[in-house]
């Protein structure tokens, strides 16, 4: 008979060999997304004991180096951890967008302080990009169009040589002089 206080046994952690077949053949899970997120940013290769301590770590399970050396050549992984070396501007971007509260305060914060210190240079300085940022210089709609000029062998017009039709382009055509 079986004890019913007892709390149910994950089938994984019964079973090293159900646990590879899991980690072989499911869905990445976060902590495999972690690992490879780690994996992205280290220089150069990390050591396999490495790989293995933070992905027993991350997974809160032991686990066969077999069973991790197949998880970090899954083709799922190692796509997801390409990704994440590719893109490492947004993940930057992420981090900064995650405390961008905190950088806000600052930025207050030393203004505030600027002010109070009278130091005109450093509000300048604090203030300035703020208001560049929220009043640009430059209207972006009073640009000018700008003007390209295409030479062509005689006899071909720019029609020719689109791919497609032109919209609000003035073509002009100069004659050479005899």
């Amino acid at each position: 008979m079986t004890d019913s206080s007892a709390p149910p046994i994950d089938p994984a952690a019964r079973s090293p060999k159900l646990a590879h077949t899991t980690i072989l053949r499911g869905a990445l899970l976060p902590w495999m997304k972690a690992l490879a997120e780690w994996h992205a940013v280290q220089p150069g290769t990390p050591k396999q004991a490495q790989v293995i301590a933070l992905a027993q770590q991350l997974s809160g399970q032991p686990l066969r180096p077999e069973t991790v050396k197949a998880l970090v050549t899954r083709n799922d992984w190692l796509g997801y951890r390409e990704e994440m070396a590719l893109d490492e501007l947004a993940r930057a971007k992420r981090r900064l967008e995650h405390r961008l509260d905190e950088y806000m305060d600052a930025h207050l914060w030393a203004l505030q302080t600027a002010k109070k210190e009278q130091d005109y240079k450093a509000v300048a300085a604090i203030a300035d990009p703020v208001m560049d940022r929220a009043w640009p210089k430059r209207d972006v709609g009073s640009q000018t169009a700008q003007t390209i000029i295409v030479n062509l062998p005689g006899g071909q017009t720019a029609e020719t040589h689109l791919i497609e039709p032109l919209s609000d382009v003035e073509v002009v055509t100069v004659e050479k002089a005899p």
